[in-house]
């Protein structure tokens, strides 16, 4: 799957780059999902270091068990940033169910912002009884947060055409596309296809 980064050129500046691979865990182009159980969904977060160490049983990191409500609260908030992420490459206003989705998630995880020793802000949970899941989604929303201060968050986009998110480091902010040869050729190609068939349309109606 390589071929389907870039290199590292669509990679996110930490800590934000932990959102952008929480969103490409889904790729529509090669219909990949990577969180098609609850047991997936426990794997990747562990994997990711956004659940504490203390939960997990010492043995295996297997051990946590997730259930099939939390994985759909992982898919809703994967998707709702989604949308806020095409919104970013389009140019439009924020999703307001999206929004929603993203105050829903940091509320049932009570994550806390909270500075280190080094002045380093970092998400921490505010109460050790919220479940592994909720606390682990709602380190996202609020890396989401930092993002947002720190102006890296409008740069982070997902493709038009494909879905798949990637870090915009154009001067301008101008990147939309995933890949412009294959993505943005295809919506252009589209594009010029509607616009043809409307002018045929109207000229069909200029001469009737």
């Amino acid at each position: 799957m390589a071929s389907r980064e870039d290199g590292q050129l669509q990679e996110a500046p930490l800590p934000l780059e932990t959102v952008r691979r929480f969103l490409n865990t889904w790729d529509g182009e090669f219909d990949r999902e990577d969180l098609a159980s609850p047991d997936d969904l426990g794997r990747w977060l562990v994997g990711q270091g956004l659940i504490e160490e203390r939960l997990i049983d010492q043995r295996s990191a297997e051990s946590l068990q997730f259930t099939p409500e939390e994985l759909d609260r992982a898919l809703e908030l994967r998707e709702a940033l989604r949308a806020l992420a095409t919104g970013h490459a389009a140019g439009s206003g924020p999703d307001a169910d999206a929004i929603a989705v993203l105050n829903g998630v940091l509320a049932r995880s009570r994550v806390e912002i909270r500075f280190g020793a080094d002045a380093t802000p970092s998400p921490v949970p505010a109460d050790e009884h919220v479940l592994a899941a909720d606390l682990a989604l709602g380190r996202i929303a609020a890396l989401v947060s930092l993002a947002a201060f720190d102006g890296t968050w409008g740069r982070l986009k997902a493709c038009p055409e494909c879905g798949w998110s990637i870090y915009d480091r154009s001067k301008n902010r101008s990147r939309s596309w995933c890949r412009m040869s294959e993505c943005g050729n295809r919506a252009k190609a589209r594009a010029f296809r509607a616009r043809k068939a409307a002018a045929a349309t109207h000229a069909d109606d200029h001469d009737g």
